[in-house]
């Protein structure tokens, strides 16, 4: 930029650049922006005159800007190049075009690339004017670019690449040239009327001018008619800030005053809310009473469930011992069965013995009677005793002392079968007694029911041996009764039919024993295991009904726990919630009062700072009026140096 600055230094045209109208005043920029239009209108004309396009230098740069660029602090390096750029041109184009073109060859190489280019740019940028003005011949323009294409320093014979792209360009814009110039003569016609409306327009600027200094001079004299409207307007202004200032202290402590009423009717409020939350207060200390109580009753409540926990973990001692007396009761009961069953079997023994008893009574006193028919037949021995008072079969056979020895040892034997029988009997009943069912399995019983189905066939069994035997002996009575008729007859016996008949009278008497305890036996078997059934069949029973008691015990003894956890449970929860909602209403009443009284401080302290801000607004309102005064003076006297910088 210097250097482009060096090449046009004003000596290039001087009849279009005058010098010594520039005035060399760098501290003002409003001559600076002079200086800068007076070189724009040497090149505006130096373009017009000699290279015959129409050039505005106010369209391409911005001249205020250089002018200001030391008030406004601005870059304005572009703008500088744009004018340096139209200065360029201007001397390449001048009738000393070849003293310029050396020294753009002396530059250095990348500084003459950058300056043809503008060149280049600047053929191109502006339109032509009438192509009446010989200056602007093809043949010129040929010339002063031809000289451009003179050798350059630095540069050998041959052509580079940018060389050729130069000269490539160059033909180009002389084709474009010679299409401009035939453009020209289009516009000329146009230019003309354009020129004849600019001398309109410059009378009309003049006319302008003459009105715009008769203006400035009615301009001059309304300044004055204002400067007495404004010594007025600011003698108005005084009396109106008076009277606002008035105004806003009248406002001010008539807010105050009824800010202060407003606070009255609160206080008085809050004082009715102070009675009605203290009544509030009492109702809190009467509700604290109530939960008092209602902590008590439950901690009677609470006492009262421990107690029946206590009670509920006894349940199991209880229990077992319920038990125990259970089982002893069950073993009770079923000796009183057992006791009952061997009773009842004794009491049809007695009345079977009894009805034996009766029957052998009856058959005793048949053969007594027989005997006594018998001793009246059969002829008495003188040496008879009183020992033969019993008369047995052998006195029916023939009375001799043999005979009579040996049914004596009979009836004997007779006797002790009779006392084993009783004597069996006897023990027969004393172990049914002994035993208990509560000892006797379902093996066992299976195992009695097996001998008493067996005890039954043998009983069978010997009835119909005893039957046989009974038809023996009916046999053997029989065939005595004949012996005895016999003798009745007065016929003899043989020694070997009474020993026959004896050996066949005690075989049988023995068989028949055998039978007969065999029969005992069975019987008293059987009665057993009868006992045994029966007492099976109570027992059952019995225990049935004490399953279903026991059932309905433990149905009831559910029932209970169950109502009971749900008594418990009912009141734990109602004693909980009552807890939890007094303490609720509790803390809520507490904090309602702590917000009251909080509420209460907070308008006492604002009715006190109230009061000091009213008592001191007193005082602060002469120091308000002056330093509104204050202020009214500095406006005034900064409106009156207004004014005089103006005149």
């Amino acid at each position: 930029m210097r250097q482009s600055g060096y090449l046009t230094d004003g000596r290039s045209e001087p009849e279009y650049l005058n010098l010594s109208g520039i005035k060399d005043e760098a501290s003002n920029w409003i001559l600076k922006l002079a200086n800068l239009n007076a070189i724009a209108r040497s090149i505006e004309n130096f373009y017009h005159d000699e290279i015959a396009v129409r050039c505005e230098v106010s369209t391409h740069v911005d001249l205020n800007r250089i002018a200001r660029a030391e008030v406004v602090d601005t870059n304005v390096e572009v703008e500088l190049g744009k004018l340096a750029a139209l200065i360029l041109y201007c001397a390449v184009n001048c009738a000393e075009r070849q003293t310029f073109v050396v020294r753009i060859m002396a530059l250095e190489q990348h500084v003459q690339q950058s300056v043809m280019a503008m060149l280049e740019q600047l053929t191109t940028m502006f339109p032509p004017v009438s192509p009446l003005h010989g200056h602007s011949s093809p043949t010129f323009r040929r010339s002063s670019i031809g000289t451009l294409e003179t050798p350059i320093r630095g540069f050998s014979g041959e052509e580079t690449s940018d060389v050729k792209d130069l000269k490539e360009r160059l033909s180009a814009m002389e084709k474009k040239w010679q299409d401009a110039e035939q453009d020209k003569r289009l516009i000329t016609e146009e230019f003309d009327k354009i020129s004849i409306e600019v001398r309109n327009a410059r009378r009309r600027v003049a006319e302008l001018e003459e009105d715009n200094n008769r203006l400035n001079g009615e301009r001059q004299q309304a300044v004055a008619r204002d400067n007495k409207k404004l010594e007025e307007l600011v003698n108005a202004e005084k009396h109106v800030l008076t009277l606002e200032l008035q105004a806003k202290t009248d406002e001010l402590l008539q807010d105050e005053l009824d800010i202060s009423r407003s606070k009255l009717v609160a206080l008085a409020k809050l004082e009715s809310t102070v009675t009605k939350y203290k009544q509030k207060l009492d109702e809190m200390n009467t509700v604290k009473e109530h939960v008092k109580e209602v902590e008590a009753q439950n901690a009677s409540y609470l006492e009262k469930m421990l107690d029946l926990e206590s009670t509920v973990k006894t349940m199991a001692s209880l229990k077992a011992s319920i038990e125990k007396y259970k089982n002893q009761v069950v073993e009770l009961e079923t000796t009183n069965v057992e006791v009952t069953s061997t009773l009842q079997v004794k009491e049809q023994k007695c009345r079977q013995l009894q009805d034996e008893l009766e029957s052998a009574q009856h058959a005793m006193a048949f053969l007594e009677q027989q005997l006594e028919e018998l001793r009246t037949h059969v002829p008495t021995d003188g040496r008879a005793t009183e020992e033969d008072q019993y008369t047995s079969a052998a006195d029916l056979l023939g009375g001799d002392v043999n005979m009579r020895e040996q049914v004596a040892r009979l009836q004997h034997e007779n006797r002790q079968l009779q006392q084993l029988v009783d004597n069996l009997s006897a023990a027969g009943t004393s172990h049914a007694a002994v035993a208990t069912p509560s000892t006797v399995g379902s093996g066992d019983i299976l195992t009695l029911q097996n001998e008493r189905d067996d005890a039954l066939r043998m009983k069978q069994v010997w009835q119909d041996k005893a039957l046989e035997t009974k038809r023996q002996y009916d046999a053997l009575v029989d065939a005595t009764k004949g012996m005895q008729a016999a003798v009745a007859a007065g016929s003899g016996v043989s020694s070997a039919q009474l020993a026959q008949l004896e050996a066949t009278n005690t075989r049988l008497a023995t068989q028949l024993q055998a039978h007969e305890e065999q029969a005992r036996k069975m019987a008293s078997n059987i009665e057993e295991s009868d006992s045994l059934r029966a007492t099976i069949a109570e027992l059952t029973n019995r225990l049935k009904d004490k399953e279903s008691v026991i059932n309905n015990l433990s149905q009831d003894k559910e029932k209970l726990e169950t109502y009971t956890k749900k008594t418990l449970h009912a009141v734990q929860s109602k004693y909980m919630l009552a807890v939890s909602v007094h303490r609720n209403q509790i803390s809520e009443r507490q904090a309602k009062v702590e917000m009251l009284e909080n509420k209460l401080k907070e308008l006492k302290a604002g009715q006190k700072r109230e009061q000091a801000l009213l008592m001191s607004s007193f005082y602060e309102v002469p120091s308000a009026q002056c330093v509104m005064m204050r202020i009214h003076a500095a406006f005034t006297s900064r409106l009156v140096g207004k004014c005089k910088e103006e005149r």
